[in-house]
């Protein structure tokens, strides 16, 4: 497996996460390894992950839910929105690059396009 294309930023106490991993086709059926074009950010207790593909954001209170198994997205928008502008500020900070639509070429949406 290879790891390319790794950015870690650190910006006012928030940790973003830009990483993609590329794998063969072998490697994957071996480690059986599911990869999804994701970012998240970190501030404090709170981890907003991003997916591409879908536009879906995730969020959790790390501090009370390691294992992320309760998304609190419905219960605190407003922390989504603020997460979600903070990390689109600094992927293009970062000039990160964001997979594309497979059916019209064009980059997929920030995290805070709405």
């Amino acid at each position: 497996m290879k790891n390319t294309n790794e950015f870690y930023s650190s910006s006012k106490s928030s940790i973003i996460a830009h990483l993609y991993l590329f794998c063969g086709l072998q490697e994957l059926k071996t480690l059986n390894l599911h990869l999804f074009h994701h970012r998240a950010i970190r501030l404090g207790d709170w981890k907003l992950i991003y997916y591409y593909k879908t536009g879906r954001k995730e969020l959790y209170n790390i501090h009370q839910d390691i294992s992320e198994e309760h998304d609190l997205s419905s219960q605190r928008p407003d922390l989504v929105r603020s997460l979600s502008r903070k990390l689109g500020k600094q992927l293009r900070k970062m000039n990160a690059q964001r997979p594309t639509d497979k059916f019209d070429g064009h980059p997929c949406p920030w995290s805070d396009n709405e």
